[in-house]
């Protein structure tokens, strides 16, 4: 359901841009076979091992719920990959491998991963943006339902009718984005591309079907997914993990079957890390300096700009536009900041505030401004 600019100024009331320093680990570029691991997630050598290359994994309970038996969701390693869901009886021994790193949500970047499936008809993998934790709650499915943010490919499919479905997840609430046909999806080996464009605020799917190795090759690209919402809906990124996940299960606790198997990740940074609301690269919380900035550009004509390009005058959101929503936007980041009535006082040091301002600090809307309406999650 679309919400008003009223709805959405109550929801960025509750954006914090406060980053616990217990989360935050720098993106980074870097691959891995997979291969080269022996034993698996129960081993210490093991996961040690698999730390070192930049990974660990989802044997977290969730909220109240303790920590599951890492037996119970073990991972098990060989030359083949990483193999998911091996022959274990408990909600289908569904795992996750993620990334070390959380930031990957103040960045552009793309990852990749190939998966190998005898069974896609009941075997389910999942990759994607987000926590990564498996929600013990609703079958260990990553972030689904629980108030982290994620965008995902969802796979689970049915073999006389395969699909490439794409969920997004924040604020206990998850659903679909987009859900493509795939008539060339079955039983084998595939390569998953996901590319995320921090500036235009979308995360894009792309499919290699029976992928022999060497160069990607796009046999299938799902429509852009708008992940705006993730970041301007009280909660979300930037300060919940964006780790990069990957996992999946046998498909069911009756046959114990062994699980997908992925191999050859690798995932490469394509932008700058970057603060929401920081137009002046000045690596903190926002200031008067980005203030200045979205002021001094208010109602320029930035629809020829890249989205990069617009972002660093002040389109915060990815409309190629500076209007009524970037400033909704920017007051609470700033207020966020800086205290409850900061802005109003940026303000009043502001000489002859104009009556755009004088609107904003009452929160009146602007009768004439051009207004993007956002879907929440």
């Amino acid at each position: 359901m679309l919400i008003s600019n009223l709805r959405l100024r109550v929801a960025l009331g509750f954006l914090s841009l406060v980053f616990p320093a217990s989360i935050v680990s720098a993106a980074n570029s870097f691959s891995n076979s997979l291969t080269g691991f022996t034993g698996d997630s129960t081993v210490p050598a093991t996961v040690s091992a698999v730390a070192a290359a930049g990974f660990n994994f989802s044997d977290l309970g969730v909220g109240d719920t303790p920590p599951p038996d890492p037996s119970t969701y073990k991972v098990k390693f060989g030359s083949s990959g990483a193999t998911f869901g091996d022959l274990q009886p408990v909600n289908v021994a569904r795992n996750y491998m993620r990334t070390i790193a959380t930031d990957y949500a103040n960045t552009s970047f793309v990852a990749e991963v190939t998966i190998t499936t005898t069974d896609i008809d009941n075997q389910n993998t999942y990759f994607g943006l987000g926590s990564g934790d498996a929600n013990d709650d609703f079958f260990r499915t990553p972030d689904y339902q629980t108030s982290n943010a994620s965008i995902m490919y969802w796979g689970e499919n049915e073999i006389a009718t395969p699909t490439i479905e794409i969920v997004r997840n924040n604020d206990m609430q998850g659903g679909d984005v987009s859900e493509t046909p795939a008539p060339a999806l079955g039983n084998g080996t595939h390569r998953v591309r996901l590319t995320y464009d921090w500036f235009a605020k979308t995360a894009t799917f792309a499919f290699d079907f029976n992928y022999a190795g060497g160069a990607f090759n796009a046999d299938l690209t799902t429509p852009a997914a708008d992940v705006l919402p993730l970041y301007t809906s009280g909660t979300g990124f930037p300060q919940e993990p964006g780790r990069i996940f990957f996992g999946g299960d046998s498909g069911s606790d009756a046959t114990q079957i062994a699980g997908p198997v992925f191999k050859d990740f690798q995932v490469t940074v394509s932008g700058p890390s970057v603060v929401f609301g920081d137009f002046d690269s000045s690596g903190g919380p926002v200031t008067a300096a980005d203030w200045a900035i979205l002021r001094s550009n208010k109602e320029k004509d930035v629809s020829g700009l890249t989205h990069q390009q617009a972002y660093f005058l002040g389109d915060l959101t990815a409309d190629l536009k500076i209007d009524h929503d970037d400033f909704v936007v920017f007051k609470s980041l700033y207020e966020t900041a800086h205290g409850t009535g900061s802005f109003a006082q940026l303000l009043a040091s502001v000489p002859e505030p104009s009556t755009l301002c004088l609107l904003l600090i009452c929160g009146l809307p602007i009768g004439g401004v051009p207004r993007r309406r956002l879907n929440p999650m």
